[in-house]
């Protein structure tokens, strides 16, 4: 499917389908070839397979970058306990298990996405929500939809409980802490 999606690109084609699979068959619209991905483009410039391990440590450098700042902002961990954090959610299973496909393309996003919709809810006119809309078409374009579904699940339910725990409005209890102007109290 990379190659295919590649040789498609470099020949100035969008790749809406692929004959050589039984009698023809979607290709865009598939989950699995991500087509559309940022994190493909590294793919598009470069055919060699030495661009999969390139990938792979983009991919975790945008998990980890993303979890510092989820621990960090909206969580407001210390410097030290959030730079643990970023370390270890790259090297989390799912992540680890499912490397090279379109499912842990997919499941970085969740830090970027937690970060969004917490912003979303303590500043609604602010950008929080045009990053939560763009880091959704992100993790709708990256790959597996069975994953993003089940992230854009996880950023409801974080949503949800945020919401039921506010004390007053621009004040929350999350996760029994209260904090005011994004630092714990």
């Amino acid at each position: 499917m990379r190659h295919f999606a590649i040789s498609e690109l470099r020949a100035g084609r969008f790749p809406l389908w692929r004959p050589g699979v039984y009698g023809g068959a979607p290709f865009l619209a598939q989950n699995q070839p991500a087509v559309l991905s940022p994190l493909h483009l590294l793919d598009y410039a470069w055919e060699s397979p030495r661009v999969l391990a390139w990938r792979e440590m983009l991919k975790a450098l945008l998990a980890g970058t993303g979890a510092f700042l989820f621990f960090r902002v909206a969580l407001g961990a210390g410097f030290w306990a959030s730079a643990f954090g970023a370390w270890c959610f790259p090297l989390c299973g799912f992540l680890v298990l499912w490397a090279n496909h379109p499912h842990s393309s997919v499941a970085l996003w969740l830090p970027w996405i937690l970060l969004a919709t917490e912003r979303t809810l303590r500043f609604p006119r602010g950008l929080g929500p045009i990053g939560l809309a763009a880091t959704t078409a992100l993790a709708l374009v990256s790959g597996h939809s069975g994953v993003a579904a089940h992230v854009m699940m996880g950023s409801g339910l974080y949503a949800v409980v945020a919401l039921l725990s506010s004390a007053r409005p621009g004040e929350s209890r999350l996760w029994g802490c209260s904090w005011r102007a994004g630092y714990w109290a």
